[in-house]
């Protein structure tokens, strides 16, 4: 075994955006979801980015990455508005949000996410020449619903917007407002109150989740009425983020009008869920088995949210084989494995695409060694997508538009990896052998580009 010493990176830490990430100073503990309906607080003023194919909850972080100018100043003067009391550490202003959704028309909902973390670089671009770039991660605290946006000129994605904030507290229910009414004045069967009750509602959201075919994330899967720090909306949002679902059924659970009505929702798509398969989204050709999915360690979940050099966002299943790799895929061999901005630290990536109809399916990935790491500028950092195409007016090509990533091997140079059968032992500081161990090659299939049949 190699004796060189290696740091583990946490996926979930978005090391690929640099090291000089600097920390926005959360501590007020502000509750999101359990506030209290105050008219005052429960509209505002949001810049709200709309992104294609990815459908975000609370609880879940995002990572993003701005280069237009005017973008760059009102995001830094929404976290200078951020100010925290050095004595009381209590915060002097708003809490810096924004906000992510699918479309920015009117009455459509969203989640408003909390800066985390930022940094201002200056990136070097081919043929040379540089520019600012404003990189952020944010976390999901809040759903809204948009009542006016106006587009913002520099950026078509771009929306400064007035919205609603949508209650999350858990209300007592009106039981005479059920299709049955009381009869001669005997109350409802218990499985009636039952149907309706967040807590038990809950409970069983997360045993049909712990029965899925392949591993459920442990943040997601533990509730029982037993446990009152298990707050429902929050486990309705952990088992809604972390299922293989299509894109209209992910929006379909995060409009849900409150919390009974998304447990129900997830309950009842889980309880159909026969199908096993991964397959394109396009075509319909299988690709992987669902027990084939896996939380990369150190990742948010089965699909994690990542962004690319170019600022596109993917959220990326994981999953450890396919079920065909040399009849179902096509994997770019035009240029070696690279490890620029790989969002998985230790590994190299190439772009996968469909062997039917071309769709860019993700990214096989691979462990890194002396061969496979490349420069930014030294070959193609790209993943593309049509949809994105059509949304730029088709300015640059398909290396420009799915970058992906591991800039984070550049920096930890002394990791060392091992393979032992099919996984990959990490060596950590002082030459020790580390618990944690890894694939040794994985896909990153997107959640938008699949499909479970």
């Amino acid at each position: 075994m190699n004796s060189n010493n290696a740091i583990f990176l946490e996926p979930a830490s978005h090391s690929y955006l640099g090291n000089d990430l600097r920390d926005v100073f959360l501590q007020s503990q502000h509750n999101y979801t359990n506030q209290e309906n105050d008219p005052s607080t429960n509209s505002g003023r949001l810049l709200v980015f709309q992104i294609k194919d990815v459908v975000l909850f609370p609880g879940e972080t995002i990572p993003l990455r701005f280069s237009e100018p005017a973008i760059i100043r009102i995001v830094k003067e929404i976290i200078a508005h951020y100010s925290v009391n050095s004595t009381t550490g209590m915060c002097n202003s708003i809490i810096p949000l924004l906000g992510i959704t699918h479309s920015a028309r009117k009455n459509a909902i969203g989640t408003a996410v909390e800066i985390r973390s930022w940094s201002e670089q200056i990136v070097q671009s081919n043929p040379p020449s540089s520019h600012d770039e404003l990189v952020i991660t944010a976390k999901g605290r809040r759903r809204f619903r948009i009542d006016h946006a106006y587009r913002c000129e520099q950026s078509r994605s771009t929306y400064f917007t007035n919205v609603c904030f949508l209650d999350e507290s858990i209300k007592c229910l009106d039981y005479s407002n059920l299709s049955r009414q009381h009869l001669y004045g005997l109350p409802f069967p218990k499985w009636v109150y039952s149907a309706y009750s967040p807590k038990t509602l809950a409970q069983k959201a997360s045993s049909l989740y712990a029965a899925m075919p392949f591993k459920p994330h442990q943040s997601a899967m533990e509730y029982s009425e037993s446990s009152p720090e298990m707050d429902p909306v929050d486990v309705s949002f952990r088992i809604c983020s972390s299922l293989p679902l299509q894109f209209q059924h992910l929006q379909q659970l995060l409009e849900a009008n409150d919390v009974i009505d998304r447990l129900r929702l997830v309950i009842s798509l889980m309880e159909r869920e026969s199908r096993k398969r991964l397959a394109c989204a396009e075509c319909g050709n299988p690709l992987a088995s669902q027990s084939q999915i896996f939380n990369f360690r150190g990742a948010e979940g089965i699909a994690g949210a990542y962004v690319n050099p170019h600022g596109v966002v993917h959220q990326t299943i994981t999953v450890r084989s396919l079920l065909d790799p040399a009849d179902s895929v096509l994997i770019d061999e035009s240029s070696p494995p690279s490890t620029a901005d790989c969002w998985f630290p230790g590994y190299a990536w190439s772009v996968v695409h469909c062997d039917r109809c071309f769709n860019h399916l993700g990214w096989r990935y691979t462990p890194a060694t002396a061969n496979a790491m490349t420069d930014s500028n030294g070959s193609d950092s790209g993943e593309d997508s049509e949809e994105e195409e059509e949304e730029d007016d088709n300015e640059g090509d398909e290396e420009e538009e799915r970058g992906e990533d591991c800039e984070a091997m550049e920096t930890n140079s002394n990791e060392s990896f091992d393979a032992v059968g099919d996984r990959m032992l990490i060596v950590a500081d002082g030459g020790e052998q580390s618990s944690r161990d890894f694939p040794v090659m994985f896909w990153g299939l997107r959640r938008a580009a699949v499909k479970p049949v």
